[in-house]
């Protein structure tokens, strides 16, 4: 069976803390996320050590923005809506490392983790995101 890498990954949550940027950038706050895990995923894709450096380092060179996609009817975060929903709520600051992280489902995973700035000032959804897909 033919497996591709998806380019957008539903299943990252933001559960960790949001850490104030310090006070020259009051308009963000800075959070980190877990993104991917390498080798066989829940998805049924496979991502590789070179895979994984790949898009490591495409997150962080450059400016990548964090997309997202806020139903302002429901006030719910929607999956791929179309760009009509569809915001850049922050961008990729750094890579921080790999990090075990233990699932929904018991198990534990090493994530690729970055940290990441969000413009809550501009975004009042952007407050929202944690705990969310």
């Amino acid at each position: 069976m033919n497996k591709q890498i998806p380019l957008y990954f539903d299943a990252t949550v933001i559960d960790s803390p949001i850490q104030e940027i310090p006070i020259e950038n009051s308009n963000a706050y800075q959070l980190k996320v877990r993104v991917f895990t390498k080798y066989a995923n829940r998805n049924g894709s496979y991502i590789t050590d070179e895979v994984a450096q790949q898009l490591i380092d495409s997150a962080t060179n450059g400016i990548t923005p964090v997309i997202g996609f806020f139903d302002p009817e429901t006030q719910q975060w929607a999956s791929h809506t179309g760009p009509t929903l569809a915001s850049a709520y922050g961008y990729v600051d750094s890579f921080l490392g790999w990090e075990s992280f233990v699932d929904s489902d018991n198990i534990a995973r090493e994530y690729a983790v970055f940290s990441v700035n969000l413009f809550t000032s501009y975004f009042e959804e952007a407050t929202k995101i944690i705990g969310q897909n």
